[in-house]
């Protein structure tokens, strides 16, 4: 059977324009300026090979799709290092602050909560954003918490640091990928303001609980750690020298 990529467009258009939406989407996160000639020139070899076998309006429906994906991606890139260049004036200031929880993770080193729509205070210096944040409770363990509810207390905000060495994993762009501009470490009480409304957040959340009890239950400690950071993305049990390994060899945002 002869492929025909135009009878496949047809009968599955979206497959396409989603991979060429995703496409888009990684080109800007992944290549700089500089790689992007090579890559296009190539790109448009390749295109002019196509041309010939694809109808002219699937190819522009393809390359629509990228080019909005690539400017997508472009504009929440500007948009996020814009805010982010605006609350620098916060760095390693004593603020106050509050946002919505979005993520909890435990560790046996304490906790650590990820924040969304943020508001940070520092004496006349008032800031609303949507990016999120990391806040790291200091001597106090919060119970019953759930995605949603509201934390709002003080402490510093610190941006994340550079690559220091040669060869090591470059978190600072990861968690820049990820929209997370920065961290806070709590100190003093940090109130809670609990939201009762159903979000489709929770659900997901109850759904990762699930999930991850089931795995605990039915393995041991060290694999339902492995396996609960591949399908769940949380690190949170995975042990120290296990994630120093995938560190060193640059594969740490596989876990």
């Amino acid at each position: 059977m002869i492929f025909n990529p135009q009878t496949v467009f047809r009968r599955q258009p979206m497959v396409y324009i989603a991979i060429a939406l995703i496409t888009g989407v990684l080109l800007n996160e992944f290549l700089n300026a500089s790689s992007m000639i090579p890559f296009i020139v190539v790109l448009l070899f390749v295109l002019f090979i196509i041309i010939r076998k694809w109808n002219s309006s699937y190819l522009l429906i393809i390359l629509l799709m990228i080019i909005l994906g690539f400017s997508l991606s472009s504009y929440k890139n500007d948009s996020f290092y814009k805010s982010l260049d605006e609350v620098k004036a916060f760095t390693e200031k004593p603020i106050e602050y509050s946002g919505i929880v979005v993520e909890e993770n435990n560790y046996s080193s304490g906790q650590r909560f990820t924040l969304n729509n943020v508001q940070l205070k520092f004496e006349n210096l008032h800031y609303n954003n949507n990016l999120k944040y990391f806040v790291y409770p200091k001597d106090q363990f919060i119970d019953n918490i759930s995605i949603g509810d509201t934390l709002r207390g003080s402490g510093k905000w610190q941006l994340f640091n550079d690559i220091r060495n040669p060869g090591e994993y470059n978190f600072k762009r990861y968690y820049h990928i990820k929209r997370i501009a920065g961290r806070i470490y709590s100190k003093g009480n940090i109130q809670v303001y609990s939201n009762s409304n159903w979000s489709l957040k929770k659900s997901i959340n109850n759904f990762r609980e699930n999930v991850r009890s089931k795995l605990t239950a039915y393995s041991d400690a060290e694999t339902a750690a492995l396996l609960s950071a591949l399908i769940l993305g949380d690190r949170t049990h995975i042990d120290q020298d296990l994630r120093e390994s995938f560190a060193n060899v640059g594969v740490i945002h596989v876990l």
